[in-house]
């Protein structure tokens, strides 16, 4: 097992356990161009600065995908 999948794995066990501040909805990790945070609920999302999610309604945009 690489280190990067492990950190891939580790990532998304511990994105489980967080939510949209906004609506509660389900976190996904996108990766193109620049990491960022995506609601799957409400379309909303939130910047990670220096590999640390902002999870602040006042930090998110509104995706469309």
């Amino acid at each position: 097992m690489s280190i990067a999948s492990t950190n891939t794995e580790k990532n998304s066990n511990s994105l489980a356990l967080l939510a949209c501040p906004t609506c509660h909805g389900p976190l996904q990790i996108l990766s193109a161009p620049e990491q960022k945070i995506f609601c799957t609920s409400c379309s909303l999302t939130y910047p990670i600065i220096d590999g640390i999610p902002v999870l602040i309604r006042e930090r998110a945009t509104q995706s469309i995908r």
